[in-house]
Formats: C-alpha cells, structure tokens, sequence
C-alpha cells in the first residue's frame, strides 16, 4: 500500500475505499479545543448570513427586472388595444 500526503489530506493507492482516502484518521481520532466547534459554528452563521444577503440582493435586481418588462409589455398591449379601437 503506498501512500502519498497532499494538502493536510493523505491519498492511498486505488485499491482502498474512497473513505480511507478523504479521511485523515490522525484528525478525527485527535482531541481537539472544544472551542474549535464554536468557531466552527460562527463561520457557519456568518456564511449563512451572507448567502442570505447577496442571495437577497440578486433576487431583488430580477424583481426589478420583471417589474420593467411587465410595464414594457402592458405598454406595448395598451398601445396594440388603442390601434385596433381605432381602426373599427
């Protein structure tokens, strides 16, 4: 079995489960600082929170969007209606 570190993550040869290979068991099996969860968490709600904002953000500009394109196309009818009672 031949075994090769990348980037904090170990790679072994193919014959081995996908698992073995993205699971570094010197990190799961570690004791680490409780307060790691915590800032864990904390990166978790400010990803949240700004997912929510640009997401927010975006939705509003294809609101917008339509909202002109209604007024463009209830034009556009409004105009059609005034020619065709024109034209009986």
């Amino acid at each position: 079995m031949s075994a090769k570190k990348t980037a904090g993550a170990s790679t072994v040869a193919s014959s081995e489960s996908v698992e073995q290979r993205l699971v570094n068991p010197g990190r799961v099996r570690r004791h680490g600082d409780p307060m790691d969860l915590v800032h864990l968490a904390e990166s978790v709600m400010k990803a949240d929170q700004f997912v929510r904002a640009t997401t927010g953000g975006k939705l509003m500009v294809i609101v917008d969007q339509i909202r002109a394109l209604q007024e463009k196309v209830n034009g556009s009818i409004n105009r059609k209606m005034q020619t065709l009672k024109h034209e009986a």
